[in-house]
């Protein structure tokens, strides 16, 4: 069962943001997704490829008000960070083969949150958060995506 949020930690749209990577750079000729979050509630996410750079990949994700995904690779492209351009936090993570690791990122507020995931088929990402609140109780966070399309 999902725990309650208690705190920001990582946007909602950011796993869907890593699902769309992760299917594009196993399909490359995809540049447009509809990614669902289906735990801990149901949301459709529209991300469209914007731009690409070699070292660098523009998602959109919404389309009222957008939200512009910079993501930067490193290390023969298994190393990522993302900047999302509402907000100063980088989220930083590695994806080999079907697993995410070593997730990072520093809220606004300075709280640390780790997360980590796997890739189950080449459609489904679980993806776990893990942070400590203020008050020293640790929070552990679920959530799940799913490519509904991709064209």
């Amino acid at each position: 069962m999902p725990q309650p949020r208690y705190a920001k930690s990582l946007q909602p749209h950011s796993g869907a943001v890593i699902m769309a990577l992760y299917h594009f750079l196993k399909h490359p000729d995809k540049l447009n997704f509809d990614i669902r979050m289906t735990e801990p509630f149901s949301r459709v996410y529209r991300i469209i490829l914007e731009g690409r750079t070699r070292d660098e990949l523009i998602f959109r994700t919404g389309k009222d008000w957008p939200c512009y995904s910079r993501i930067y690779f490193h290390s023969n492209n298994t190393e990522f960070r993302i900047q999302h351009d509402h907000s100063p936090v980088k989220e930083e993570f590695r994806i080999e083969g079907r697993k995410l690791y070593m997730g990072d990122l520093r809220t606004e507020s300075g709280m640390r949150v780790e997360f980590e995931g796997e890739f189950f088929q080449p459609t489904t990402l679980e993806l776990k958060e893990d942070f400590r609140l203020p008050d020293g109780r640790l929070i552990n966070d679920r959530r799940y995506y799913q490519v509904d399309s991709a064209w």
